[in-house]
């Protein structure tokens, strides 16, 4: 990809380029000069015309771009029960305050940094002179700050207990203290469960605060994943990533407090887990909060498609009048202990082996990206490649395909967004290849800064700083 200029301030100016972190910051220093050479161009004009002229001009101009950027102050006014929590902190033992500010959304991040300018409490996501880049990294490096970013909660269960343990005795090394959920912001429900056996040590209804030192509790619970989900832990089917949903079928429309943690810890979202049930004879579905959902928009909004029920459970799903046999294939049914049954389905433009392979091309790759699968068919005419990711970075990236021949020349190259396409396919033309065997590599970039990304494979362990190696083709 091309790189743009930010991306050389950043490397040349690194302690003040380095630290912004938005394209709009840079916007007024790209403007400013052309609005200067418009406007003495527009004094060139002028100056051949009469006085009253100029001057009636320079009114309409000036009245044009006070109508064009006028933006209304909006004030607000903070009601004083929202940050009573901070003189509740100067009845705190701890030596010193560092606090994990949640929910962790879109406008929060500017809130807490006026709450850490009132009161200098030092918070998770960083100095104003830390990078974004260094900040991204920190938070993804720690299981409970990325499960929080990513508006999931998180809990020491028996299949993460060591992570989540190493997780939380990071954090306490590192000064910090307390973790502050302003219940009052849009995005708490997300992240409430992850305190529901740990006690708060204060609540006002608005904020609630909790001792860091007492998530440890949380890992006194037992085992409790339901059976039919059990085996989702180690296994290499597609978990929820983008437009991909679990739907699991009990009769009953209730889920519990302990299946409600489990299942919290375990899928990427609320979104992608739904609950089917029967309702006075019929299918309803809700999502893990409990809020009513759609089934024919699930259906049609989705790519893939899991479901997971009880054989022996009364009224089994009638999964023929849900998903459609036209539009959905089904890749993979797996029975399980008990009577629990897992079936794959998939959008019929893909194929099967993107899912439902036995050994898949897994890549964690940094800044959170996760490809699950590749799959690759070289025809004579084309190339064609399939992608699924289990988890995309916040920041738009893109893919690239570059195709390299036996001397180790680059002859070919496709590069698209990533997005929120996935899966994906591509088709890459290479009609005009001569014969030969190609290699084709895989580079995932950033791609507004135009950096690319490193990765690792779990599979094999093996690790790389920019370039995949997928497969070798040939041309006859």
């Amino acid at each position: 990809g091309l790189a743009l200029p930010e991306r050389y301030l950043s490397d040349w100016f690194p302690a003040f380029f380095g630290a912004v972190g938005l394209q709009e910051y840079y916007q007024p220093g790209a403007v400013l000069p052309l609005a200067v050479l418009a406007s003495f161009g527009l004094a060139a004009l002028l100056k051949s015309k009469p006085p009253k002229a100029r001057m009636l001009v320079i009114l309409v101009s000036a009245l044009v771009m006070a109508v064009e950027f006028y933006v209304p102050i909006e004030g607000g006014t903070l009601n004083k029960d929202k940050i009573a929590y901070i003189d509740w902190f100067q009845s705190e033992t701890d030596n010193s305050i560092k606090v994990i500010n949640l929910p962790y959304e879109v406008r929060s991040p500017h809130y807490y940094l006026f709450l850490q300018t009132l009161t200098d409490y030092p918070h998770a996501y960083g100095f104003s002179s830390r990078t974004p880049e260094s900040a991204s990294g920190y938070i993804k490096s720690n299981l409970m700050l990325h499960a929080w970013q990513a508006r999931r909660s998180i809990h020491c269960l028996p299949h993460n207990q060591p992570t989540y343990a190493r997780a939380l005795e990071q954090l306490l090394a590192e000064g910090f203290s307390h973790i502050v959920v302003h219940g009052w912001l849009y995005g708490d429900q997300f992240v409430n469960p992850s305190f529901r056996t740990v006690p708060a040590a204060y609540d006002n209804g608005f904020v609630k605060v909790y001792r860091l030192r007492d998530m440890r509790q949380t890992c006194d619970t037992g085992r409790i994943e339901p059976a039919r989900f059990r085996h989702f832990v180690e296994s290499p089917l597609a978990l929820p990533g983008p437009r991909s949903s679990i739907l699991s079928f009990t009769p009953s429309q209730s889920i519990d407090a302990e299946q409600h943690d489990f299942l919290a810890s375990l899928f990427g979202d609320w979104d992608s887990l739904l609950h089917l049930y029967l309702d006075d004879g019929g299918l309803a579905l809700r999502n893990a909060d409990m809020r009513q959902a759609d089934i024919g928009e699930i259906i049609s909004h989705n790519l893939i498609i899991a479901l997971v029920y009880d054989s022996l459970a009364a009224g089994a799903p009638p999964v023929d009048s849900l998903i459609s046999k036209e539009r959905f294939a089904l890749c993979q049914r797996q029975r399980h202990e008990a009577g629990s049954i897992i079936e794959l389905y998939l959008r019929r433009d893909f194929d099967c082996e993107l899912v439902a392979s036995a050994a898949p091309l897994r890549v964690d790759y940094e800044k959170g990206a996760r490809l699950q699968n590749i799959v690759l068919d070289a025809h004579q005419e084309a190339l064609d490649i399939q992608l699924i990711w289990r988890s995309l970075p916040r920041e738009t990236h893109s893919v690239s395909f570059q195709l390299f021949n036996a001397a180790g020349e680059k002859v070919l190259g496709q590069d698209a967004i990533i997005a929120d396409l996935s899966p994906a396919r591509h088709r890459i033309d290479i009609s005009g290849l001569q014969s030969g065997d190609y290699a084709v590599k895989l580079v995932v970039y950033d791609f507004r800064s135009g950096h690319s990304l490193s990765g690792f494979m779990p599979g094999s362990g093996e690790g790389f700083d920019r370039e995949l190696e997928l497969a070798t083709i040939s041309r006859t």
